[in-house]
């Protein structure tokens, strides 16, 4: 099926807290099928049926720094909405009630905090349930889901001169869901290290990751990437070089154990294969907007297994106010046509 949300909130902040609530409206639409039947039969009148539902949901939430070191933060969600549900064979309308009840309490805080190094928590825990009010032939149900997050983030600052410092970094992360819906446990550790040389603009980064417990236990899961980057500083005028090579699944799963909404997207479809990828880009930037802001024309190149991409084009920056990029690419996938596609994005802040 296919759902559309509308979302608006306003929130106040403070030296330390913040408070505001967000009202969204969610549209959805869908077919089921009967066991054994295709779900195309659901729109002739064969079998299942279709779902047509609305839902209105009001969400407070609040965010309170303790100190420099602990926050907290928490968001309740109440909502109510209507199900119609046809069936296929017979016709018959199905009206009934729906309703959302949801809870969610998070945390970070820095453990350690000392000569360089610094250690910090962060977690977060969440329950929702959804219901359907019982009608003249249609049960009402009940569906529940919850889950549980913990990611621990440690790193060590070297300095090396008046300009030159070396960070290591260390992540480990633990994801838990349960209830109705996808159920898994995922653990993943992540390591990297980090040179700088701010009078060259220079920097050197490698990171390495793996899955080493999941509920598919035959599953296994690496990656490995580096990035050397020429940077002309705050300005942001002059040349610019990046280079990064990447070797398996280089995205950092303890990142994606705190994004994803379930652990399911953890293990890939498909078996795991350890490829190679290679990105660059080289830019240059100018002054733009009579020497107010920043232009910057770039062109890269991105390369994996048969096929490689090509980019070229340009960003304004105004400040933080106005961001503009127009971008053209070219696509060459293996023994296939090649593919062409033109973007451009805007972002302004007032």
């Amino acid at each position: 099926g296919d759902v559309a949300t509308a979302t608006l909130g306003v929130d106040r902040e403070g030296e330390r807290w913040m408070t505001g609530v967000a009202v969204a409206f969610s549209e959805g639409e869908g077919a089921f099928a009967a066991v054994g039947d295709d779900m195309a039969g659901t729109e002739t009148g064969t079998a299942g049926g279709l779902l047509e539902t609305t839902l209105t949901t009001v969400y407070p939430y609040a965010r309170y720094a303790i100190n420099d070191r602990l926050s907290l933060w928490g968001v309740l969600g109440y909502g109510q909405g209507e199900l119609r549900l046809t069936e296929g064979r017979a016709g018959t309308l199905y009206d009934t009630g729906t309703g959302l009840r949801m809870g969610a309490l998070g945390a970070r805080g820095v453990i350690l905090n000392r000569n360089g190094y610094e250690l910090a928590l962060r977690s977060d825990a969440m329950r929702v349930r959804m219901t359907s009010d019982t009608v003249i032939g249609l049960a009402g149900a009940t569906a529940e889901t919850g889950r549980i997050r913990a990611l621990l983030e440690g790193s060590r600052m070297f300095a090396l001169g008046a300009s030159r410092s070396l960070e290591p970094t260390l992540e480990f992360g633990l994801r838990h869901d349960s209830g109705d819906a996808e159920t898994g446990s995922g653990l993943e550790l992540g390591a990297g290290v980090r040179y700088a040389d701010a009078s060259l603009g220079l920097s050197l980064e490698a990171h390495t990751r793996g899955l080493v417990a999941h509920e598919d236990s035959a599953y296994e899961e690496w990656g490995a990437w580096a990035t050397i980057r020429l940077d002309p500083g705050e300005s942001g005028r002059g040349l610019s070089l990046s280079l990064s090579p990447t070797w398996g699944a280089a995205d950092s799963g303890v990142q994606q154990m705190w994004r994803r909404p379930n652990t399911a997207g953890l293990v890939r479809p498909d078996s795991f294969e350890a490829g190679g990828r290679l990105r660059a880009e080289v830019g240059y930037g100018v002054d733009a907007f009579q020497g107010r802001g920043l232009g910057t024309f770039y062109s890269g190149l991105e390369h994996a297994g048969d096929a490689q991409s090509w980019r070229l084009g340009k960003r304004w920056e105004l400040g933080s106010q106005l961001q503009l990029s127009v971008e053209g690419e070219r696509y060459e996938p293996a023994l296939q046509a090649p593919d062409h596609a033109i973007g451009v994005e805007g972002l302004l802040r007032w």
